[in-house]
């Protein structure tokens, strides 16, 4: 049976943190270690990590050494720097796991020979103590990808497909392939550069259209209307553009995303007066326009 590990990033996750781990430990598939990884804290979530880790020998806490508050990125890399698996799986501090979704997953890892197998989520809402379930059971399948044909699903929102690709949760990966990847950090929106170089990393990725994981409401997985310029940044998307142009990739469905950012970009940049910037994005969407009439919209 293949050990699996869990990576958990942990700041000031008191109040969702003891009901994640409690969703892990008590998987139907067993042979697994989880490493909750920590900085600096403004609750008791360090408090909480030690009495975790007392209560089962599986539990692992570390403490993100050099890495204070610089996101989830660093809590990410110091993980996949200590995890022994075969198999890796990230959950959120504030996510959960089905009963059975590990051993779902393995299943189907084998199964498929995948590197990658990624599943659906569900989202629970706090406030209202209930499920927002978005898969049906009518709707159960398990397709195979190459990574060519898994990054076009990056804009397909049947079955959230969209959302499903981004995170970098919700997925069991082959830990051989995480170990050649690093996330940035001092960002908000690490997934958003390093996901797509797994998925190209990968031979094989299998979708499972299963809701194996919960996502809590304070996620912004699930928020179109959740903007900043930060998260619709362009660099990273201006950084897969042109890896995926130079190895050969169609790059029409990235580029009218990459338009439809800097026009998003253009109308905050003024808002907030930062002109330099507004300017510069002004004169890239006229050559945009001029250049490459065929995805305006």
């Amino acid at each position: 049976m293949d050990l699996v590990s869990i990576i958990v990033p942990v700041h000031n996750a008191e109040k969702h943190l003891e009901q994640c781990v409690h969703s892990i430990i008590k998987q139907t598939y067993q042979n697994i270690e989880v490493w909750l990884v920590y900085d600096h804290c403004d609750d008791d979530s360090l408090i909480l990590c030690e009495r975790l880790r007392q209560r089962d020998s599986r539990v692992h806490a570390v403490y993100c050494e050099n890495s204070p508050n610089r996101g989830y990125g660093a809590l990410r890399n110091h993980g996949i720097d200590c995890v022994s698996g075969t198999y890796t799986m990230f959950v959120d501090c504030h996510g959960l796991l089905v009963n059975d979704a590990i051993e779902r997953l393995v299943a189907t890892a084998n199964a498929e020979q995948s590197d990658v197998v990624v599943c659906n989520y569900m989202k629970f809402n706090d406030e209202t103590n209930k499920y927002l379930v978005h898969i049906n059971d009518s709707d159960y399948r398990i397709t195979n990808y190459t990574p060519k044909e898994w990054l076009e699903q990056n804009y397909e929102y049947n079955y959230s497909l969209h959302y499903c690709y981004s995170a970098a949760t919700a997925k069991l990966y082959k830990t051989s392939l995480l170990k050649r990847v690093s996330y940035p950090v001092n960002t908000e929106f690490e997934e958003d550069y390093t996901q797509y170089k797994i998925y190209l990393l990968a031979d094989r990725i299998t979708f499972e259209n299963k809701a194996y994981y919960i996502a809590r409401n304070e996620e912004h997985i699930f928020d179109d209307s959740y903007f900043s310029l930060d998260r619709y940044n362009l660099e990273f998307i201006e950084e897969r553009i042109t890896l995926l142009a130079v190895i050969g990739f169609d790059c029409s469905k990235e580029a009218l995303a990459f338009r439809n950012r800097l026009k998003m970009n253009i109308e905050h940049l003024l808002g907030e007066q930062r002109l330099e910037e507004y300017t510069n994005a002004t004169t890239i969407m006229k050559l945009f326009n001029r250049y490459y009439p065929e995805v305006k919209s």
